[in-house]
């Protein structure tokens, strides 16, 4: 989703407010709202069990396959 915003190039907050808002109506489907629950499920245990560095690829190396 980042990404996606950042393509807009939003130079406020307000504009950050309204980039992100046009993402959820525009690009969030149900799909992808489960692919960043369930990557938000992988990482955060990553995230505190590395002190909240950066964890690269741990996860996808750690669950390498999406769960159902």
């Amino acid at each position: 989703m980042k990404r996606v915003i950042a393509k807009d190039e939003p130079k406020t907050k307000e504009d950050v407010i309204i980039a992100i808002t046009r993402v959820w109506k525009e690009n969030l489907t149900d799909e992808l709202c489960g692919r960043y629950i369930h990557h938000d499920y992988k990482v955060t245990s990553i995230e505190v069990a590395m002190n909240g560095k950066a964890t690269c690829d741990v996860p996808n190396r750690m669950f390498p396959e999406l769960s159902e």
